[in-house]
């Protein structure tokens, strides 16, 4: 063997020897790697579990919504059944079987409450003579009845 090819020889050794850490350098790694998936491959499993009962709830609870929002904003039975429209296209005139709202033309109109039954009581208030007198113009005040006192303000 000539020195050349003892020292490729010798050369080819390390580099064999560099190659085989490299090769157990890349086995930790992979190693290591595959505890990772199978950790990540646990917490997928659990994050899955826990979105399929969050959406049970999402849809136990917009069903409840829906409920109460049928209670709340729902048909009430205080709304009449929408009317058919009128055969002469809603004019509401005599012809169209329905009389318009309101007072209707020649009817009667409200009268006065009747009181006649009720027994009546007369009381006579009297002005203090000193209090007989207008506030902006301190004039007496006439009597009704008198002229100018038909209102019963001042005399003046």
């Amino acid at each position: 063997m000539t020195i050349r090819h003892a020292a490729k020889v010798e050369d080819g050794w390390a580099e064999a020897e560099r190659l085989r850490g490299e090769v157990e350098r890349l086995a930790a790694e992979a190693e290591s790697w595959r505890a990772e998936a199978e950790r990540r491959r646990g917490e997928v499993e659990r994050l899955a579990a826990e979105n399929a009962d969050l959406r049970a709830q999402v849809a136990a609870l917009s069903e409840k919504l829906t409920t109460l929002a049928k209670l709340a904003f729902g048909a009430s039975s205080e709304k009449k059944k929408p009317a058919k429209p009128p055969a002469d296209g809603g004019k509401g005139g005599a012809g169209s079987g329905r009389r318009p709202r309101g007072q209707q033309p020649g009817s009667a109109g409200h009268r006065r409450r009747d009181y006649s039954h009720l027994e009546t009581v007369e009381e006579v208030h009297d002005v203090p003579a000193g209090e007989r007198v207008c506030p902006l113009r301190g004039a007496e005040y006439a009597p009704f009845g008198a002229p100018g006192g038909s209102t019963g303000g001042c005399a003046s």
